[in-house]
């Protein structure tokens, strides 16, 4: 499986821009159901694998182009595991990298 950045790229002003980056909400119920003992510290990192069904598919025709593509998935099976990074590599993928 490759995994790719969902980086949010910073404007020339050095703002950036809205975090669109996908997020998935656990409610206290699935937080048991998955184990997770204590309450995990902002920026634990977890590995993560997922089944995940196509809920609805919408591609909009681009002249001359391939269509752009659209999918809402919905998360129909979950694990998740934390796994140990070092202190700057859990704040790196929270806040990004200083260049």
């Amino acid at each position: 499986m490759q995994m790719v950045s969902t980086k949010v790229e910073e404007q020339p002003s050095g703002e950036l821009e809205y975090d669109s980056r996908p997020r998935i909400y656990l409610d206290d119920d699935l937080v048991e159901k998955l184990g997770l003992k204590g309450i995990p510290a902002p920026g634990t990192v977890f590995a993560m694998k997922a089944l995940a069904v196509a809920e609805r598919v919408t591609a909009e025709a681009e002249e001359g182009g391939e269509p752009d593509v659209s999918l809402c998935l919905i998360l129909t099976e979950v694990g998740l595991t934390p796994t140990k990074v070092s202190d700057s590599e859990r704040a790196k993928s929270l806040y990004g990298s200083e260049e």
